[in-house]
């Protein structure tokens, strides 16, 4: 039996470019510019919106795929497995720019405490004091950007 194709074909429309969005993040995380995938979340935000509703209204529709034709079923299956793919190659893409960002400020608070136990002071003479018996050294302001 042969079924309306719109909302499969709607769905490929939806998945395309959706993917097209996680391979452009994807993209630009791996050239750590992660301030620039703040533009693609608005269309994020509504594709995967409009990706809820079509699957949502797919699966209320008992046999909508299983009546489609055998090579829209099948191209909806493989898109399906490339947005998994993108989304699978986006999730790894995050934790690494997020890991990265982490080892950076591990690195800065690293080096501002070494420093800290490097740092002297002075004697009522002007003699330096050994840094066991070093006076209370001011602490250092760190901020740290969390948009990501």
């Amino acid at each position: 039996m042969k079924q309306d194709t719109s909302r499969a074909q709607d769905l490929l429309k939806v998945l395309n470019q959706l993917i097209d969005v996680l391979n452009e993040e994807i993209r630009l995380l791996r050239l750590m510019r992660p301030g620039e995938v703040q533009s693609l979340q608005q269309d994020k935000i509504v594709l995967t919106a409009a990706y809820e509703s079509l699957v949502t209204a797919l699966r209320d529709e008992p046999g909508a795929l299983r009546d489609l034709e055998p090579a829209l079923r099948e191209q909806v299956l493989q898109t399906s497995a490339r947005f998994q793919a993108a989304l699978t190659e986006n999730a790894q893409a995050l934790h690494a720019v997020r890991e990265a960002n982490e080892r950076l400020f591990r690195a800065v608070v690293r080096a501002v405490e070494d420093k800290r136990k490097e740092s002297r002071g002075y004697a009522a003479s002007g003699a330096f004091l050994p840094s066991s018996t070093a006076v209370a050294v001011q602490p250092v302001s760190v901020a740290v950007n969390q948009s990501l």
